[in-house]
């Protein structure tokens, strides 16, 4: 079976996958972008308070370290998002405080559920 492409040439079934794959690709990438920049910082912060309150080496110090690692994460996978340079850039200085009040607001809430140790 031939179908045409959008230019007018017809491809054959092998053509059209791989035209297919290539299509795909952006929207792969800015799913993963997507998940890294939502999913992944507050992955970072559960596991870190996870193994820092049950192995008794919490400090405030490591907390905020723990904090801003996977805020650097969110930005790099912000920084990835196939997007022009000024959107990124929008998107970076909206990024930090919300994810970091949410982080924050996300590790309280926790802390206070699991540990019972609540402020």
């Amino acid at each position: 079976m031939l179908l045409t492409s959008e230019f007018g040439i017809s491809l054959d079934g092998k053509e059209q996958k791989n035209e297919n794959k290539r299509m795909n690709k952006p929207l792969f990438k800015t799913s993963l972008c997507i998940v890294g920049a939502t999913v992944i910082p507050f992955l970072i912060v559960w596991i870190y308070l996870f193994v820092s309150h049950t192995q008794n080496w919490d400090t405030e110090l490591s907390d905020y370290v723990a904090l801003g690692i996977s805020i650097i994460v969110g930005l790099f996978s912000i920084s990835a998002l196939p997007l022009k340079m000024l959107s990124r850039i929008i998107l970076l200085v909206l990024y930090i405080p919300i994810i970091s009040a949410l982080s924050f607001a996300f590790a309280m809430m926790y802390v206070c559920y699991k540990f019972n140790n609540c402020l």
